[in-house]
């Protein structure tokens, strides 16, 4: 009787927990999934950026009579 009520409580328990261990291991491959897109994109943005400012700072140090980058 009462051996029986708490083991089938415990196993209920068990399957609750199993649920949410489930449910949290799919969020945290969501999460991960998406920080990893975005730190993708950044990374991304950031060597676009870091052309750019390369081709910026060559233009200004061709610049006649510019001494920009160039103080040689």
């Amino acid at each position: 009787g009462s051996i029986d009520a708490r083991t089938s409580g415990i196993e209920t328990s068990l399957g609750r927990i199993e649920d949410r261990r489930d449910a949290l291991d799919r969020r945290l491959t969501s999460l991960e999934n998406r920080l990893r897109a975005q730190f993708s994109a950044m990374d991304a943005l950031v060597a676009q950026l870091t052309a750019t400012s390369d081709f910026l700072a060559d233009q200004l140090a061709n610049l006649p009579g510019s001494r920009f980058l160039n103080d040689n």
